[in-house]
């Protein structure tokens, strides 16, 4: 292992000594250079540097010889705004329907070649100077692995919205929306759209911020849901709501502007939105196994994100995460949390079975207890009286609890009293706390123990 590591250290410093050697740069600040005066400027040593925020126009002298055809790719989806000249100043054009910028070079090709970009995000220009047999090969090899991942990711999709449709819980739409908005901000990054020629402004500008801030909200619903962080913390989806708006703001003002650090400021609010339900899940850890599947799946993908998304923007290269490590790390959060919302159903199944047979014995108590007193209609209007007096019951919650103690399932009961299911959750759990049904449990509890069939006697 460490062998490996120190071979693949030497190779990247070997690459970029090998980058330093055939690549120069300098940054046109006052964006007046045309290629004759960029010609004869003085350049400093290149190696593949990020320099964050620092965008604008960069100029590169690429030094290489034309023993055979060459291809020179910018492996980068924000890298688009490019013009290559030869050593006389001949334009080269890019290439149509690749991943990423890129340009054919023939063996009578006249170097060194004089590249100029204009950055509109960070500013890091990252380059590949290959044969074509090799570049072709690598492309091959690439497009298997990205049919690999998005396969499964479809899969895995269609899975989870089947299961939306056989057991009608909406954490599984979530999830699938999550996946579906996490797939196309892959898709971004890794060039798809421009590989089927969808290309243009929108694409270049507005696409990849729309598609974090949709990756931001559904990860937000999703984990919302299957969390149930609402019960737990109420005000917490205000608080995610807030920094959703700011995010959306964020962008706008990019948009409107041109300035990419509005675009950053956005994305540090959705990454803050996916390090509060992180947090969540950690505060949440003693509640069950879910919430402990869901911070160890979760941690692993968003401490690879920031890396990828966030401090790069910053010029920050703290573990040097690609995007092959990060679709790694997708494809093991994919398979736990899968089989976690699974365990996570069965849970909530199991908590309303469990509350359903508590306020059974809880109503064979209070039914016990209404015995001695003399009925005017009817036993049932007597104890039902007795709950409505006592506890301060109105309407809605003595059906609510005459449904649940008969064990009809929360969609079923949302029907009849023209609510969503949602509120039906919410107005249970009030209920169930209104009447101290926990407090009051503990004996009966044992006597279950002792005659499993107390509850119908």
């Amino acid at each position: 292992m460490y062998r490996s590591f120190i071979l693949g250290l030497l190779l990247c410093l070997t690459f970029n000594a090998l980058g330093q050697q055939q690549v120069r740069y300098m940054q046109d600040s006052p964006e007046k250079l045309d290629f004759k005066s960029a010609s004869v400027a003085d350049y400093s040593p290149y190696g593949l540097e990020n320099f964050g925020l620092n965008n604008g126009t960069y100029w590169f002298k690429i030094f290489g010889s034309n023993t055979h055809n060459q291809v020179l790719t910018l492996p980068s989806p924000h890298v688009y705004d490019a013009t290559l000249y030869n050593s006389r100043g001949l334009n080269i054009g890019q290439e149509g329907f690749t991943r990423f910028t890129t340009y054919k070079l023939s063996e009578a090709t006249n170097y060194p070649l004089f590249l100029k970009v204009k950055l509109h995000q960070e500013a890091q220009v990252p380059m590949e100077l290959t044969s074509e047999a090799v570049y072709d090969a690598e492309t091959q090899k690439t497009l298997f692995q990205l049919g690999l991942y998005y396969g499964f990711a479809i899969m895995v999709v269609l899975i989870n919205l089947m299961c939306f449709v056989l057991f009608d819980e909406k954490v599984f739409l979530k999830y699938a929306g999550f996946l579906v908005t996490v797939g196309l901000a892959y898709a971004f990054t890794d060039g798809l759209f421009n590989l089927f020629g969808i290309t243009g402004n929108f694409i270049n500008l507005y696409l990849e911020p729309i598609l974090q801030l949709s990756v931001g909200l559904m990860g937000a619903a999703f984990a919302c849901q299957f969390l149930r962080s609402s019960q737990h913390f109420p005000k917490l989806k205000l608080f995610t709501m807030a920094l959703l708006g700011i995010a959306g703001l964020s962008f706008g003002l990019y948009w409107g502007f041109g300035e990419y650090s509005y675009a950053t400021v956005g994305q540090i609010m959705l990454f803050a939105v996916a390090l509060t339900y992180l947090v969540t899940g950690i505060r949440l850890w003693n509640a069950g196994l879910y919430a402990r599947i869901f911070v160890v799946s979760y941690s692993l993908l968003f401490l690879m994100a920031t890396d990828f998304y966030l401090l790069k923007s910053f010029g920050l290269n703290f573990l040097n995460i690609q995007a092959v490590h990060l679709k790694i790390g997708s494809v093991f959060e994919m398979l736990v949390l899968s089989y976690a919302i699974m365990y996570r159903m069965r849970s909530i199944k199991e908590e309303k079975e469990l509350m359903s047979t508590e306020m059974r014995i809880y109503l064979k108590r209070i039914e016990s207890l209404s015995r001695g007193i003399a009925l005017v209609d009817s036993e049932e209007e007597a104890y039902l009286e007795n709950l409505i007096d006592h506890y301060d019951l109105d309407a809605t919650e003595t059906r609510l609890l005459q449904y649940v103690s008969e064990g009809k399932e929360n969609h079923k009961i949302a029907r009849i009293l023209n609510l969503s299911e949602r509120e039906v959750e919410r107005l249970t759990l009030t209920l169930y706390r209104k009447l101290e049904i926990a407090e009051q449990i503990q004996d009966d509890y044992r006597m279950l123990d002792q005659q499993p069939d107390y509850i119908y006697n």
